[in-house]
């Protein structure tokens, strides 16, 4: 249901591979854009594959780490929209079984350079044309 025909606040699955205690720009962009989305009223869980660091009061918001495919699975069904920052095929599939819009950024080119298979790399283009919206780091 559209968020302006409910009373609560937009639900947002935040898909980032790289997430604290994790160091890097990923996780820094990461950081910032759930903490601003957050103060902007949304509704954010985060989803990762950096392992947990055992301190489970580090964040005011859920971080999913290493998800089962079926918790994968809950995680999207129970979200308005999935943010892949940095796009992720691991993370992707339940987007487009599912269907709800992803918006995707894109930290790095995808080529021959950052994403050695070619069906991987096939994949990751094809996967883009169907998000709501893309976006690029500078």
């Amino acid at each position: 249901m559209p968020r302006h025909l409910t009373d609560r606040p937009a639900r947002i699955l935040f898909c980032s591979w790289a997430f604290p205690p994790s160091i890097g720009g990923i996780e820094t962009s990461s950081l910032i854009l759930v903490n601003q989305m957050i103060r902007n009223g949304l509704h954010v869980e985060v989803l990762t594959w950096t392992p947990d660091s055992g301190d489970k009061t580090a964040f005011p918001y859920p971080v999913h780490r290493r998800p089962s495919p079926f918790q994968l699975l809950r995680l999207v069904r129970s979200c308005d929209l999935v943010y892949q920052n940095n796009i992720s095929l691991n993370t992707l599939w339940p987007s487009l079984l599912i269907r709800r819009p992803v918006v995707v950024t894109n930290h790095t080119p995808i080529d021959a350079t950052i994403e050695r298979s070619k069906l991987k790399r096939k994949l990751k283009f094809v996967a883009m044309r169907f998000a709501t919206a893309c976006t690029s780091c500078s």
